[in-house]
């Protein structure tokens, strides 16, 4: 070791220490000092380490990258929904790259290419995407897409010097009756294996995941934050101009639910004929509510519509608010997020009522 390099202590402990900043948000004035948003701030916090080692350590070689699971049950950020299933992986603009796969019978298949992911660089943008219609299946089910920037390869997504990153959503109506997509990856033009790991990568890598917790625990907090603000017990749309790491063609609306003792909501619209809806509830966090245990989303498959066709949610801690109800699972306060895929018609009308329950 030469002189000024860290030991293998030092960078554990440099770690140790940034990580620390992280937990200034559990004081931010605006979050809520109630048990349970305290509790689920700092699990969000240790879950975030967790997703952070994934992004910034384990799986932040482009040169060498490899298609993960990014959400679990135990692993949620980002207002995800149980209806789909997340992969990620990481890459360099300048190479090519094959993903070969399984389709599976899941609806709707989106592999997005982005520059930058959030918590890692300052923005996020979308640089192309391709859905299932996109996708070539063969007669036993496999595909294989292309990712260049040379038009030689005649990629099937064009990419751009600072596409660093690869997010891909499967989305299901009901997984007992699906599988999923499943995937593999591999850079064309490198054939050299992984170096052996050094203490400067780890230091970097360590770097990257702290800041990750910090940036997006930040992020979800100013989102859940803005919502407040502009859309208290009620469902606006968001502008699909507006930049965010969403792929393209899904419509959002999205709403603060903020319930006093014996309150609740109802929310009642027509779903018409869109082959994809569904309505998700989340915490300060933006964690969505654990679905292994609580109804905390319904969609298109497992909601019971009126006579008419309109559907109406209620939204509190107790059954009986409608036909369809979300459980709030013990919180005054959090998000609700509407998703609305594969139609070309605008997001449905809502109306949003509080009442005693």
């Amino acid at each position: 070791m030469t002189q000024g390099e860290l030991t293998g202590r030092e960078v554990w402990e440099r770690f140790c220490e940034d990580l620390k900043l992280a937990g200034a948000v559990l004081d931010d004035p605006s979050t809520p000092r109630d048990g349970v948003t305290q509790a689920e701030g700092v699990r969000c916090l240790a879950r975030l380490i967790a997703m952070g080692m994934e992004v910034a350590l384990e799986h932040a070689d482009g040169e060498h990258p490899w298609v993960f699971l990014a959400r679990i049950p135990t692993k949620l950020s980002g207002g995800v929904s149980p209806d789909a299933i997340y992969h990620e992986a990481f890459i360099d603009g300048m190479h090519t790259y094959r993903i070969v796969g399984t389709r599976g019978t899941a609806p709707m298949l989106e592999i997005g290419v982005y520059a930058g992911k959030l918590g890692l660089q300052e923005q996020s943008r979308l640089i192309g995407q391709i859905c299932e219609d996109d996708i070539n299946v063969d007669v036993e089910g496999r595909f294989e897409v292309v990712l260049s920037a040379d038009p030689r390869r005649n990629p099937t997504i064009v990419l751009e010097p600072d596409a660093s990153y690869i997010y891909i959503r499967n989305y299901s109506l009901d997984w007992t009756r699906d599988t999923a997509a499943t995937f593999t990856i591999t850079a064309d033009d490198i054939t050299e294996l992984p170096a052996p790991l050094s203490l400067d990568a780890i230091d970097h890598g360590l770097d990257g995941a702290q800041r990750y917790v910090r940036e997006v625990s930040r992020a979800f907090a100013a989102t859940i934050g803005w919502n407040k603000e502009r859309a208290t017990n009620t469902l606006v749309p968001i502008d699909p101009a507006q930049p965010t790491s969403m792929p393209g063609g899904h419509l959002l609306a999205c709403g603060y639910f903020a319930l006093q003792p014996g309150e609740a909501l109802t929310v009642t619209f027509d779903p018409a004929t869109a082959p994809y809806w569904s309505l998700g509830l989340c915490n300060h966090w933006m964690e969505p509510m654990d679905w292994r245990w609580r109804t905390s989303s319904i969609n298109k498959r497992s909601a019971r519509p009126e006579p008419d066709g309109t559907v109406t949610v209620g939204i509190g801690p107790n059954a009986g608010l409608a036909r369809n109800w979300l459980d709030t699972a013990g919180h005054p306060e959090g998000l609700m997020i509407f998703r609305w895929a594969r139609t070309e018609d605008p997001l449905p009308v809502f109306t949003v009522t509080t009442s005693p329950h």
